[in-house]
């Protein structure tokens, strides 16, 4: 059984370190075409991947100095193209990039004052060009800095921004990940219900979009709320199955927060043997990250493990190291465990002048963070949000319902002028035809007259025809007449 183990190990690791060469090789092929691309814009997008990926991978020195190359490239393009263009606009998009990469880095190694300058640049210059994309990246990269800091009611307003913005431009991978950033908010302050909603909102669009890696990484936080319920069967399904998808990624950060996470459930199982090793392991990768507020989580659970062993002088020297660490970033969550875990430790020594002064402390770095006026705060900021995003449904809806009244308004008046056209062409054609009736009317009087006076004048004519007719007639002696004077004046002369 042993052999057939370490087989299985033996093919798990091969399969591993095949990834982990696969991605070591794509970045070193980037790398081999950005320095030979001639295109700068070319080059300034490569270069920006080149930065992502070495940062997922935990090596943030080299990802901060591929960030400065992709500034430096950005500037150079900007003084060439400063008449505007595609050209200009690559490379002022090109400069607010690298204070991204910037602020991202800064961030992941707990330099969370330079992060926040890099990312405000980052910010105000995504403005300028009104590149709303960078603008709600902007937002929720500040977000996860007043996160790690505890500043909640900061972060979540951040968050907020970022999703208000990723919803008019219905990005999909950006609503996502704020709804994530959500629910990391929700879950710390001891809201899992609405942690839960905003977890299953992203899980919904990871699923869709096909991203394994960020699936992973909800389901691993969904886990957490699963711990903080004692369900820690189900959560240790859930990291085991991440971790093996983080090592597929060579996300060394990720894998030794889930190591972390398993090793929490441990040691609430009160195996502190088992802890002891996941907590150990998470140490090894936050050091050689050189990772502070890792080491500082690290180091506290290291403490916690060691106290349950019983092993107090060990639980002391590591949970003195944690809390250095953490005071060093300034991270409450870090610095509240750190004293409490030093609290429990001291009672079990009888050392309790010094448990209660670690349990004043770690009170009031909580209620620093978990204080009512922050939770009803982050309450208030998340209902004027819901409001705002309420009215704005109604204003849309009163614009829309606007418009359509205009529309109508407009199309009563296009069919009332219509009307009015019509009827004035019928007027028209009314009074056309009525003037030729008139003419024709005109026309035939007149033919009538004329045709009166003819016959008028014909009567005249004739009347006179037959009045002379009739004195010719009077004129002129009858033959019969003339013809018996003839005869008698004969028969005179005889």
């Amino acid at each position: 059984m042993r052999t057939v183990y370490l087989y299985l190990l033996c093919i798990q690791s091969i399969i591993i370190g095949s990834v982990v060469c696969a991605q070591v090789g794509e970045t070193d092929s980037l790398k081999r075409v950005a320095w030979k691309s001639k295109d700068d814009t070319s080059k300034l997008l490569l270069l920006t991947k080149i930065s992502r990926q070495l940062n997922r991978t935990g090596d943030f020195d080299s990802s901060i100095q591929y960030a400065k190359k992709v500034h430096d490239i950005s500037q150079k393009l900007a003084a060439q193209y400063t008449e505007g263009g595609l050209e200009n606009l690559a490379a002022k998009r090109g400069i607010a990039m690298s204070y991204n990469l910037l602020g991202i880095n800064n961030t992941a190694i707990a330099h969370y004052g330079d992060a926040l300058n890099d990312l405000n640049t980052f910010l105000e210059l995504s403005q300028n060009i009104n590149d709303q994309k960078g603008i709600a990246s902007a937002y929720g990269n500040i977000g996860n800095v007043y996160h790690e800091q505890g500043k909640y009611p900061d972060a979540l307003k951040c968050f907020l921004l970022s999703l208000q913005i990723r919803e008019k431009l219905k990005d999909k991978k950006g609503l996502a990940t704020s709804y994530v950033s959500l629910g990391n908010v929700y879950g710390i302050i001891r809201k899992p219900d609405q942690a839960l909603m905003y977890y299953n909102k992203a899980i919904k669009l990871f699923e869709e979009l096909g991203d394994k890696y960020s699936l992973a990484g909800t389901y691993s936080n969904i886990a957490g709320l699963h711990t903080n319920k004692g369900y820690y069967e189900q959560a240790l399904k859930i990291y085991y199955a991440q971790l093996d998808i983080m090592k597929e990624f060579d996300d060394k950060q990720s894998v030794a927060l889930t190591r972390g996470n398993i090793g929490n459930i441990y040691r609430f199982q009160n195996n502190f043997k088992d802890a002891l090793k996941e907590y150990q392991e998470a140490e090894g990768i936050y050091t050689q990250l050189d990772d502070l507020s890792g080491m500082a989580l690290s180091n506290i659970n290291i403490c916690q493990a060691y106290t349950g062993l019983g092993d107090y002088r060990k639980a002391e020297a590591y949970g003195q190291k944690g809390l250095e660490f953490a005071k060093d970033v300034q991270e409450a969550e870090n610095l509240i465990s750190a004293y409490m875990s030093l609290h429990e430790l001291y009672q079990k020594t009888g050392e309790y002048q010094k448990a209660f002064d670690c349990f004043k402390l770690a009170v009031c770095y909580n209620d620093s963070v978990l204080s009512k006026e922050n939770t009803e705060l982050a309450t208030r900021i998340e209902m004027n949000y819901e409001f705002d995003k309420k009215q704005a449904v109604i204003k849309l809806e009163n614009e829309k319902q606007t418009a359509i009244a205009a529309t109508e308004a407009k199309k009563q008046q296009v069919i009332i002028w219509s009307v009015c056209g019509i009827l004035i062409l019928a007027l028209i054609f009314v009074l056309y035809v009525y003037r030729i009736f008139l003419q024709k009317k005109r026309a035939n009087i007149e033919i009538v007259i004329q045709k009166h006076m003819l016959e008028e004048k014909q009567k005249e004519i004739l009347d006179s025809i037959h009045y002379a007719k009739r004195i010719q007639t009077a004129l002129l002696t009858s033959d019969r007449y003339i013809d018996r004077h003839l005869n008698r004046l004969s028969n005179n002369e005889n």
